[in-house]
Protein backbone atom coordinates (compact mmCIF):
# COMPACT_ATOMS: atom_id res chain seq x y z
CA UNK A 1 0.00 0.00 0.00
CA UNK A 2 1.49 3.49 -0.69
CA UNK A 3 1.64 6.11 1.66
CA UNK A 4 -1.09 8.09 0.09
CA UNK A 5 -3.40 5.02 -0.16
CA UNK A 6 -2.51 4.32 3.74
CA UNK A 7 -3.52 8.13 4.49
CA UNK A 8 -6.14 8.01 7.64
CA UNK A 9 -8.79 10.07 4.99
CA UNK A 10 -8.76 7.47 2.31
CA UNK A 11 -9.58 4.65 4.60
CA UNK A 12 -13.51 3.67 4.13
CA UNK A 13 -15.52 4.40 7.03
CA UNK A 14 -15.49 1.55 8.57
CA UNK A 15 -11.89 1.32 9.25
CA UNK A 16 -11.69 4.74 10.79
CA UNK A 17 -14.47 4.31 12.92
CA UNK A 18 -12.53 0.86 13.82
CA UNK A 19 -9.47 3.05 14.61
CA UNK A 20 -11.39 5.80 16.65
CA UNK A 21 -12.87 2.94 18.61
CA UNK A 22 -9.33 1.77 19.03
CA UNK A 23 -8.43 4.84 20.24
CA UNK A 24 -10.97 4.45 23.23
CA UNK A 25 -10.42 0.90 24.01
CA UNK A 26 -6.67 1.82 24.92
CA UNK A 27 -7.33 4.81 27.27
CA UNK A 28 -7.06 7.64 25.04
CA UNK A 29 -9.63 9.63 22.80
CA UNK A 30 -10.31 10.52 18.85
CA UNK A 31 -9.43 14.02 18.88
CA UNK A 32 -9.46 15.02 14.69
CA UNK A 33 -8.12 14.26 11.54
CA UNK A 34 -5.15 15.79 10.54
CA UNK A 35 -3.58 16.43 7.22
CA UNK A 36 -2.31 12.90 6.80
CA UNK A 37 -3.25 11.16 9.96
CA UNK A 38 -5.06 11.85 13.25
CA UNK A 39 -4.53 12.77 16.80
CA UNK A 40 -5.51 11.30 19.83
CA UNK A 41 -6.35 12.51 23.45
CA UNK A 42 -3.82 10.29 25.11
CA UNK A 43 -4.58 9.20 28.58
CA UNK A 44 -2.89 9.41 31.67
CA UNK A 45 -0.39 6.45 31.69
CA UNK A 46 -1.55 4.68 28.33
CA UNK A 47 0.64 6.04 25.98
CA UNK A 48 2.27 3.09 24.91
CA UNK A 49 -0.56 1.17 24.87
CA UNK A 50 -2.12 3.79 22.65
CA UNK A 51 0.80 3.75 20.22
CA UNK A 52 1.08 -0.25 19.95
CA UNK A 53 -2.92 -0.28 19.19
CA UNK A 54 -2.39 2.03 16.64
CA UNK A 55 0.66 0.62 15.50
CA UNK A 56 -1.48 -2.51 14.93
CA UNK A 57 -3.24 -0.25 12.19
CA UNK A 58 -0.02 0.59 10.61
CA UNK A 59 0.12 4.16 12.13
CA UNK A 60 3.23 5.49 14.12
CA UNK A 61 3.26 8.30 16.36
CA UNK A 62 4.22 11.35 14.91
CA UNK A 63 4.63 14.28 17.79
CA UNK A 64 3.35 14.64 21.31
CA UNK A 65 1.92 17.82 21.89
CA UNK A 66 0.87 19.07 25.37
CA UNK A 67 -1.57 21.89 26.31
CA UNK A 68 -2.78 24.04 29.04
CA UNK A 69 -6.21 23.20 30.16
CA UNK A 70 -7.99 26.14 30.18
CA UNK A 71 -12.12 26.95 29.68
CA UNK A 72 -12.10 22.73 28.10
CA UNK A 73 -12.58 20.15 30.83
CA UNK A 74 -11.81 16.56 29.89
CA UNK A 75 -12.55 13.49 31.60
CA UNK A 76 -10.70 13.02 34.36
CA UNK A 77 -8.45 10.01 32.72
CA UNK A 78 -7.25 12.62 30.13
CA UNK A 79 -6.14 15.41 32.40
CA UNK A 80 -1.99 15.33 32.77
CA UNK A 81 -1.14 17.29 35.90
CA UNK A 82 -3.53 20.46 34.29
CA UNK A 83 -2.37 19.78 30.51
CA UNK A 84 -3.96 17.94 27.52
CA UNK A 85 -1.40 15.14 26.70
CA UNK A 86 -2.23 14.88 22.41
CA UNK A 87 -0.89 12.14 19.84
CA UNK A 88 -0.13 12.58 16.25
CA UNK A 89 -0.63 9.70 14.19
CA UNK A 90 0.56 9.16 10.54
Amino acid sequence: MTQNQHMFANLEWAQRLKIMNACGEAGGEFHHRTAEGFRVAVGVGKYSKLVQSMGDFGFECVGLHEFPLGTDTPAPHLQHNGNWLFADFK
